[in-house]
Formats: structure tokens, C-alpha cells, sequence
């Protein structure tokens, strides 16, 4: 295991990082991980030629960048003398020559001890800077639950509801690592609630429309002329190289190169420069690979509708994107530029941009609460501020930085709030499950802090908690509930969304419509006779339960909706036609 004891002790002290790109970083210590993944805060940051500097408020730097850390002397001697305690431990016990040495004695020399701390350290920096968050599992399986962390809260009320923070990458990458309370309470829940209604195809067409340009325009008319050209060119590689990236799970699937480039790529001329932009950033080896397997939210949609459960949306379509929509011009072209060219220096130097969804998925699987790490990915748009930028175009990405976290994050946070409290005061019986990305519940301004200051009680659940079951038999009644009772509500929001309204509508006409069909009445089963036996009518009517008649019967009028059977029916016709009459009636019983 790495020793995190340097790190660990030097929370909240200065420190220098070097990167081996040759920048360096001086703050102050926030946190650490295994991997040597450090946050710094108040931090001044220098070029890699030392003629450029900047300030930065936070920043979050990656371990497999470190060239090696410089940790202050008062730090360095708290360790040493801590080394120092255990070795003269080790050396008593088991040394045969005493603690200072002799013969099989594990003493300690003080001769050059301040160099080899050193030296270790940037050893173990370098040991671990290469291992790829891809081989995490082993060592997340060995941990205990209670060494883990969870992103579930529970609100107290009977019954109790969840808040489950989710993230954007395939369901399969993350769900073994979810602790088995949160799929408990998953189960438990009457309804679950997304941040949008996915599986409903009204959600699908108006996110595709609110990405086009406006008046049939193309990207070539707006976007200048060079970097459209590189644009195009990134383009052109990435689809040549989807054969060899695709992998043979996903061509067993059938699914072809072709395809997926129309999938992912398709009509990108008439899309808006914001949306080529997030497309850009998708457009990695690691995220086609990963293509054709449901996200997290989307699996959870699927496996509630799968059971019964009932299904909602706390947002419209329009609410994400008019925000991305409504970006200055020259910053979106910005923003463009940026990710561009991250993309093209990487494919230059044959690396592809791997590490930033890695590094997600490997926080995510270890319960790191930490907003810096999640809010990129809520969000859904790349971190745009890159240490390796000139001062004014580091405060332009600020800018850009600033307003997808006011608006994507914090005014949503307000309007999911209201929305969750309105879901809770209108059924109050009701267990809730809100599927949230993750970076609504973690910093500051969040859902659970707005839903906490609004009076409701709300705990963090760690992975070892217990949930409460519901008992056999009223699951089973709750269920069938559920059942019967899916879509019957509808969208709780479709009234602010008109535009859903028609297929919500022709939805629950074409169930009725089914309904009535299975439920057909068995009055409209009988055939109208031209022979009329009243012995045999009055039989029938007292044997199945029909009201007497009078004994005087006359052969009734034909009526104008049905015609004849036959104009010359036998006896045996009608005795047959009568018992097979009677045997629907048993049959349909």
C-alpha cells in the first residue's frame, strides 16, 4: 500500500507540486486519495518556461501527472519522529541484538534519513502516477463497507424516501460498486424519480430539436473558416478510427462503425457550436468503447419500468438546454477552440483523453463525496479551465465555468427543490426514490441543503446502514398496485410542457382503447337467431341468473342492427349454435 501519512499530515499546509509537463503548483493541501490524486486550494500556479504566472481559487490535479511533491520540513519531522517511534517498536520485539541493531535487528540510521523520506516518496509518486484507475477493482473489493462511502440519503418520514447520486458513464462500470443498501432502497421505493422523463419518446425528439441551428443555418455560415476546417478534420479521424476502436462485444451486438458515427455524429453541420462542442468531447476511444450500454440513469429507468414501478420527471427538456443555448457567441466559440484542441494534442501524441472519465468512475466507485470532482459531470459539459492557459483566456474559461455552475447547477437545484417538495407534499404515503447526478447533492447550495432549511430531516446513509423492508405480503399488494396503477398519473410536470401533452394523450386513449378489447361484455358475443324457442330462452334465463320473462313470448322484431343468421335455421343449428354459446360463457367466466 502507499504511505499517505506525508499527505495526510500535511492538510492545510503549503505545498509544491510539480507536474512533468514542467509546471508547478504552490497552495494549500485540501485532500488526497490513494491514487495521489490531491485538491489544492489558494494556489499560484507557473508555467512550464516560468514566464507565466497565475492564481487559481481551487484546483484538482491528478496523481499520473506528478513529477513529485515537495512537503514542508515541519511535516517531514513529524513523520520522521513517528518513523522513528515504530522502527525502535520493531527492533525491541524482534531484533536479537537490541533495537539499535545487532544481529537480525531492524533498527533505524539516522545517516541521510531527511533524503531517503524524500526519495521514497518520490518513488511512490512515480510507482503509482502510471496505474490506471481501469485496475481498481481488486482493491475496491478488499475494502470493508464501512471503509467505503455511499452517495445515498435518506428523508425521514413514514414511508421513508431516498436521494441516490448518480453519474453519466454505463451502468456497468459503476453497479458492482453500489452499495446493497441503495439497490434496497431502489426496490423499496413506490416511485422513482429522474431529473428527466428518458424513457418517454416526446423527451428524446425535443432534446434532438433544441440542438439544431435555427432557420435550416450550417455550421460552415457561422463558425470561422479555420475552425471549421479543423473541426471538420477531427471529425473525419474520429470516424475513421471507429472500426479499430469499437470493440468485438459491440460488433456481436450488431452494431456497425457506420452506424454509431450517425448515431453520435450524425447531421452535425446543422447542429448548434455548444452541442459540437459536447459531442467533441465524447468522441473519445473510451467513450465509444462504452457506447450501446445504457448509462446509469437510463438503466435505473429501465429496470423501474421493468418491475412496475412508477416512473417521474422533475424537469422539461427546454429547462437544460435553453441555458446552453443562451451562451455568449464568442464564448461558445471559445469553449470549441479549447476542446478542440485538447482533443487534437492528444491524438498528436497517440493518448487519448482517457484519464478524466476514468478518474470519475474510480471516485464514484470510492464514495468520494467531492463536489469539484462531480459538478463537471452533472452538468454534462467539460472543464474548460486548463492550467495551461494564458491569464486572459484562463478568465474567459472562469467565465464560462462560472455560468454553467450557476446555471446548470445552482438555479436547477432551486427548481428541482421546489419540485421534490411539491412530489412530497402531494403524496405523503408515497415512497420516493430521486435519481439526481451527483453533483445536486454534494458542495454547496445543494437539493439536500435547500430540502434541510425547508424543514425536512435528512441523513447521509452510509453503506453498512440498514433499510427498512416492507413485509412479503404488502409488497406483493403494493406491486400489483403499482402495476395497475403505472401511468396512470402521467408526468407529474406535463402541464408546464404542452408540447407532451398530445402524446400523453393518444397514450392514454390507446390504452382504453386496448381495454376495452381484453374486457369485451359477453352480450356481444351472442348471434342473432331468425328462430325464436321461448321454452329454451326461459331455460337458459333461469339457469344462468337472467330476470324472468313473461310466459307469453312473441318473436321479437328484427332489429335493423344485425342481420339473420340464416333464413331457414334447423333445429340442430340452433341447438348448436346455443351450446356453443353456453361454453364461451363458461370459458369466459
Amino acid at each position: 500500500q502507499l504511505p499517505l501519512s506525508l499527505l495526510r499530515t500535511a492538510v492545510n499546509h503549503p505545498m509544491l507540486v510539480e507536474l512533468k509537463n514542467g509546471e508547478t503548483y504552490n497552495g494549500h493541501l485540501v485532500s488526497c486519495d490513494n491514487w495521489m490524486n490531491i485538491n489544492l486550494r489558494e494556489v499560484i500556479c507557473t508555467s512550464r518556461d516560468g514566464d507565466r504566472f497565475w492564481r487559481m481559487p481551487e484546483c484538482y490535479i491528478r496523481g499520473s501527472t506528478i513529477k513529485y511533491l515537495r512537503i514542508p520540513d515541519e511535516v517531514i519531522d513529524m513523520v520522521k519522529e513517528e518513523v522513528i517511534q515504530k522502527s525502535k517498536g520493531r527492533g525491541e520485539v524482534r531484533g536479537r541484538g537490541g533495537p539499535r541493531g545487532g544481529r537480525g535487528g531492524r533498527g533505524w540510521s539516522d545517516k541521510g534519513q531527511g533524503k531517503s523520506l524524500i526519495a521514497y516518496i518520490e518513488n511512490s509518486v512515480s510507482l503509482y502516477s502510471d496505474e490506471s484507475p481501469q485496475n481498481e477493482k481488486g482493491n475496491l473489493f478488499e475494502l470493508l463497507p464501512s471503509e467505503l462511502n455511499s452517495f445515498l440519503w435518506t428523508l425521514k418520514r413514514e414511508p421513508p424516501s431516498y436521494f441516490f447520486g448518480t453519474i453519466h458513464v454505463p451502468y456497468t462500470r459503476v453497479w458492482d460498486y453500489i452499495p446493497q443498501n441503495t439497490k434496497v432502497a431502489f426496490d423499496e421505493a413506490e416511485e422513482v424519480v429522474f431529473e428527466l422523463d428518458l424513457t418517454n419518446p416526446y423527451t428524446i425528439s425535443a432534446l434532438a430539436d433544441c440542438q439544431l441551428l435555427p432557420r435550416g443555418e450550417k455550421l460552415d455560415s457561422i463558425l470561422p473558416p479555420d475552425l471549421y476546417q479543423r473541426l471538420k478534420r477531427h471529425i473525419e479521424y474520429v470516424k475513421s478510427m471507429l472500426p479499430v476502436w469499437m470493440t468485438p462485444d459491440q460488433r456481436g451486438k450488431g452494431l456497425y462503425a457506420d452506424y454509431l458515427f450517425n448515431a453520435i455524429a450524425g447531421n452535425w453541420e446543422r447542429k448548434r457550436p455548444v452541442w459540437v462542442m459536447l459531442m467533441v468531447n465524447s468522441l473519445t476511444e473510451n467513450d465509444i468503447k462504452s457506447r450501446g450500454i445504457p448509462v446509469l440513469d437510463l438503466f435505473l429507468a429501465q429496470e423501474a419500468e421493468k418491475i412496475g414501478k412508477i416512473t417521474n420527471a422533475v424537469e422539461r427538456v427546454e429547462e437544460q438546454c435553453v441555458p446552453l443555448n443562451e451562451l455568449n457567441f464568442s464564448q461558445v466559440l471559445f469553449a470549441l477552440n479549447q476542446t478542440l484542441w485538447q482533443h487534437e494534442i492528444s491524438r498528436s501524441m497517440k493518448n487519448e483523453a482517457r484519464y478524466t472519465t476514468e478518474d470519475l468512475i474510480h471516485h464514484y466507485n470510492c464514495g468520494d463525496l467531492n463536489a469539484i470532482i462531480f459538478n463537471h459531470d452533472t452538468a454534462q459539459v467539460p472543464n474548460l479551465v486548463n492550467t495551461s492557459l494564458p491569464p486572459q483566456e484562463m478568465e474567459t474559461a472562469k467565465l464560462i465555468d462560472d455560468y454553467f455552475r450557476e446555471q446548470l447547477i445552482s438555479k436547477r437545484n432551486q427548481r428541482m427543490t421546489e419540485r421534490v417538495i411539491n412530489l412530497l407534499k402531494a403524496y405523503p404515503q408515497r415512497s420516493f426514490f430521486f435519481a439526481f447526478g451527483a453533483g445536486h447533492f454534494l458542495g454547496n447550495g445543494t437539493i439536500i441543503d435547500r430540502l434541510r432549511k425547508a424543514g425536512y430531516q435528512i441523513e447521509h446513509t452510509s453503506p453498512d446502514a440498514y433499510i427498512p423492508v416492507t413485509d412479503k405480503s404488502k409488497r406483493k399488494k403494493y406491486r400489483r398496485r403499482k402495476l395497475t396503477d403505472n401511468y396512470s398519473r402521467g408526468n407529474f410536470w406535463f402541464q408546464m410542457d404542452p408540447g407532451s401533452r398530445m402524446w400523453n394523450d393518444e397514450r392514454k386513449s390507446r390504452k382504453e382503447r386496448n381495454k376495452q378489447r381484453q374486457n369485451k361484455p359477453f352480450n356481444d358475443l351472442w348471434i342473432k337467431m331468425d328462430s325464436y324457442n321461448a321454452d329454451l330462452m326461459a331455460e337458459l334465463a333461469e339457469k344462468y341468473g337472467y330476470p324472468e320473462r313473461r310466459k307469453n313470448h312473441t318473436k321479437p322484431q328484427q332489429s335493423h342492427h344485425y342481420q339473420p343468421y340464416s333464413t331457414a335455421t334447423s333445429h340442430h343449428q340452433v341447438t348448436f349454435t346455443v351450446i356453443l354459446v353456453m361454453l364461451l360463457q363458461v370459458l369466459l367466466r
